[in-house]
């Protein structure tokens, strides 16, 4: 719908779609980019709240539209680590709360640009998404920290044991089992 906001803006409906296209072209590039990092270097946590400061300190329609795609390949694989094989209950409803809450933000932006938050200076819309986007930081970095609180008692439990000692199927309660932040 970034043309349609374009377009409120003032601009004709052909100059809005070719304004669209340039954002969402360095936003592919940029996506490729931090996939790789937040793989290459297992800090999938760091790259979304990079993300969604990026998305909150411009949120002009360029860097907004590349701050989003930028996370939209680390947060899937931090909710779903490949190696999860086991826990499909779990795996499943994660997966699920991802897309609901991805979706969600959608329906919100859709709402909030609409009918609260009249072109062409979507104000209300803005602070709220500006908000969302801190508080996305936000819960990122507290999920960071807590996964590096769990990966330090898995540290101090292997310390005290070895891996035969350990009763088997305990797959991510395992103390060998470190959680990707």
């Amino acid at each position: 719908f970034s043309p349609s906001i374009i377009q409120g803006l003032g601009y004709t409906a052909a100059d809005a779609q070719l304004m669209s296209v340039l954002p969402y072209a360095v936003a592919c590039v940029v996506a490729w980019i931090s996939s790789f990092i937040s793989d290459r270097y297992r800090c999938r946590g760091v790259v979304c709240i990079v993300s969604v400061l990026l998305c909150a300190i411009g949120f002009a329609m360029f860097l907004g539209v590349m701050a989003l795609c930028s996370s939209l390949s680390p947060v899937p694989t931090w909710l779903h680590p490949p190696r999860l094989q086991g826990m499909q209950t779990r795996r499943a409803t994660v997966i699920a709360m991802g897309f609901i809450m991805g979706n969600s933000g959608g329906l919100l932006a859709i709402w909030l640009l609409g009918s609260l938050s009249p072109a062409p200076k979507y104000t209300k819309a803005t602070i709220t998404l500006l908000i969302f986007s801190l508080l996305a930081a936000l819960f990122c970095a507290l999920n960071i920290l807590y996964l590096r609180i769990a990966n330090a008692r898995k540290a101090e439990q292997r310390k005290m044991m070895n891996r035969e000692e350990e009763v088997h199927e305990l797959e991510d309660h395992s103390a060998w089992y470190n959680i990707i932040r």
